[in-house]
Formats: structure tokens, C-alpha cells, sequence
């Protein structure tokens, strides 16, 4: 994964007309385009903001740190548990959908404007 998210990192840094923001799929995949940003001598947050989604570890450890979409997990692994605890009371039950908002951790990787 990593090797495929550098390879994209390049060709999206090679570009003619280069973004000046990216949205990550994940975490790692934004730290490594941070990485490849820093080796092209292009300067993050000032050139190119980059957002990704889990905040996981990395996204505290990077440099910048890494403005990330932050999901509800315990929320939604307890929602989880009570579903399967009412499916398997009620196997007939009709299942339903929820939404669960995301937070926006707000760190360095960022342009204020």
C-alpha cells in the first residue's frame, strides 16, 4: 500500500496544473503524500494542504501534524453490539440505518485562510 500511495504522491506532484489541497483516503496514504510533498520541495501546509481520515497515531506524529477526519468508533461499535444483541433476540427484526458525524481534528497540515 505504501509503495502505491508514493507512486500516486509523484505523478499527482508531477502534474502541470498541481492542487493546492488533497483529501486522503486514509491517514497513512496522506503522510506519505506529506513525505513525497517534502522531497519535491513542495511545502506543506503553504502549497498544498492534505486532510486525511481515521485519526490514527500517525496523524499526531506527523510533520505537520495532520489534519484529519476523526470517525465515531466507539459510538458506532457500540451501536453495532446492540444491533447483533436485538438480530439475534429478534431474528425477524427489520434492520434500519443510522448516521453517525464525524469530527474534524484541525492540525498543521492545513492552509488557514
Amino acid at each position: 500500500m505504501i509503495s502505491e500511495a508514493k507512486n500516486a504522491a509523484k505523478k499527482l506532484l508531477e502534474l502541470p496544473k498541481k492542487p493546492t489541497a488533497v483529501f486522503a483516503a486514509t491517514d497513512l496514504i496522506a503522510i506519505v503524500l506529506i513525505n513525497e510533498a517534502r522531497n519535491a520541495g513542495v511545502k506543506v501546509p503553504e502549497d498544498l494542504s492534505v486532510i486525511g481520515f481515521d485519526n490514527t497515531i500517525y496523524a499526531e506524529i506527523s510533520d505537520p501534524g495532520l489534519t484529519t477526519i476523526e470517525q465515531p468508533i466507539t459510538e458506532l461499535a457500540n451501536y453495532s453490539f446492540d444491533q447483533l444483541l436485538q438480530l439475534i433476540e429478534q431474528p425477524d427484526r427489520i434492520g434500519h440505518r443510522i448516521m453517525l458525524s464525524p469530527t474534524l481534528i484541525e492540525r498543521g497540515s492545513v492552509q488557514k485562510a
